[in-house]
């Protein structure tokens, strides 16, 4: 009647994506334990990973794995479901060791001239939400530290491009600093910026990881690291 070749039904792909295989479908157990081990490498939001593993088991309710997997409450709870917890051992220690390896060096600063004369100091440093707690962020942090110091509080502007991506600016005692990184949610990308400030700045961030060494890298150091940039105008921090 609609002159319709084929009929695609979404759902289907959504509890069994392995649907569009010119071979057929792999078992739904299999396609659950590949869609685990993914999320483990990708280290994936564990809500979100436990939505999808429920919509793969639809019908299998009963099943001792389902009752299993509705009381889990991390993702490795979830992969010991499957007898998959040593994989997820082995991933989350070498993403810890590349995590500190990233986490203790120094980084890169690029420091601009403004037109105006001051400065914009940029990082490429990313706010990871799970590594502080709602009551300590890196703006509440930088918002304390301006306040021991006397000085007026972190004024933030924003950048958007053609992509619908966001970076942050802020300024605090005449300086703007940034991070080189564009982020899809806009509070994050202004944790992004005070980041990079208390890093300059040599003070602590409220990083739950009290292992974290927070240099000052400003003065002589920074000269060292300082990358050069081409000169910007001051309209570039949304002031």
């Amino acid at each position: 009647m609609t002159g319709a070749s084929s009929v695609m039904v979404a759902r289907e792909a959504q509890w069994n994506p392995s649907i569009f295989r010119q071979e057929g479908k792999y078992p739904a157990l299999k396609v659950v334990k590949d869609y685990i081990k993914y999320a483990v490498d990708y280290d994936n939001q564990f809500a979100n990973t436990k939505y999808c593993v429920q919509q793969l088991m639809v019908g299998k309710s009963d099943e001792p794995e389902y009752m299993r997997l509705l009381k889990s409450q991390t993702l490795r709870e979830m992969c010991a479901i499957w007898k998959m917890e040593d994989y997820f051992d082995s991933v989350n220690k070498e993403r810890k060791e590349v995590e500190k390896v990233y986490k203790h060096r120094v980084e890169a600063v690029k420091k601009l001239k403004m037109d105006d004369g001051s400065t914009l100091y940029r990082i490429h440093l990313r706010y990871d939400k799970k590594n502080y707690n709602s009551l300590m962020t890196p703006k509440v942090a930088l918002s304390e530290w301006c306040q021991t110091n006397k000085l007026d509080l972190p004024v933030y502007s924003m950048d958007e491009n053609a992509d619908r991506l966001y970076q942050a600016t802020v300024k605090v005692d005449g300086e703007y600093f940034s991070s080189t990184c564009w982020e899809k949610n806009k509070r994050f990308t202004e944790h992004g910026a005070a980041m990079v400030c208390l890093r300059i700045k040599g003070a602590h961030d409220g990083s739950l990881d009290t292992n974290l060494e927070h240099k000052n890298v400003q003065g002589k150091d920074l000269a060292q690291k300082t990358e050069p940039e081409d000169r910007l105008q001051s309209s570039a921090t949304g002031s």
